[in-house]
């Protein structure tokens, strides 16, 4: 990313960081450098931003508290699980490619998917996330970045910035840069549905835009 895009970003990110407390900016500060999304964005380095992508992928319909201590017990989900899993090309049709994956339809609670005959060798149902619909999420995004972006997450959301760029001073610059980025990644990080979330995406573009501050 080039200088002129990040005080691009900072310009449309500024109005809305300078009314948010100082500590929110903070915290999304600190939980970026924890994770090393900073980097990872100067090395195009795909798993940390995914593990941290799944990270508040988890925070739908459910407390942070809650989401973040399921995690500490059961241990959460990482690139390396989900990449290493799709590299050894699974039986299940839907684990093909990321548009071959709609609809997979996996349960948690009653073991069932789109593709039961495969199911006792699919490594989706695996992942000990609390609901299945986490369990697509984490394969559909995973597949994404695979297949729609090349691996290169990072030069995707250069491209998207880019494409949906007004202009400056345009009205309504800043809303549409954030759908650029949140658009096409609502159906995956809610398991692969078309339905909307409220939560998510909101947190995805604030710290998103503070990642690459």
């Amino acid at each position: 990313m080039s200088t002129g895009d990040l005080a691009h970003l900072a310009r449309v990110a500024g109005p809305a960081l300078h009314l948010a407390p100082v500590e929110f900016v903070e915290e999304i500060a600190s939980r970026l450098a924890a994770a090393g999304i900073q980097d990872a964005v100067a090395r195009r380095d795909p798993a940390p931003i995914y593990d941290w992508l799944m990270t508040l992928v988890a925070l739908q319909g459910i407390s942070d508290d809650v989401a973040f201590g399921w995690d500490e017990r059961h241990g959460g989900v990482a690139w390396t699980e989900v990449d290493g899993a799709l590299r050894a090309r699974p039986s299940c049709p839907r684990l093909q490619s990321y548009w071959h994956f709609h609809a997979c339809g996996y349960r948690k609670g009653t073991g069932a998917c789109a593709e039961p005959g495969h199911l006792p060798r699919c490594p989706l149902p695996r992942l000990t996330l609390r609901k299945g619909g986490l369990n697509q999420s984490a394969f559909h995004l995973a597949l994404f970045i695979r297949d729609v972006c090349g691996g290169d997450l990072v030069g995707w959301l250069d491209a998207r910035l880019a494409g949906a760029d007004p202009g400056r001073g345009a009205p309504g610059r800043a809303a549409a840069l954030g759908r650029a980025v949140t658009a096409p990644l609502t159906g995956v990080i809610r398991g692969g549905t078309a339905k909307t979330t409220t939560s998510t995406p909101v947190n995805f573009h604030q710290d998103l835009t503070q990642a690459f501050h």
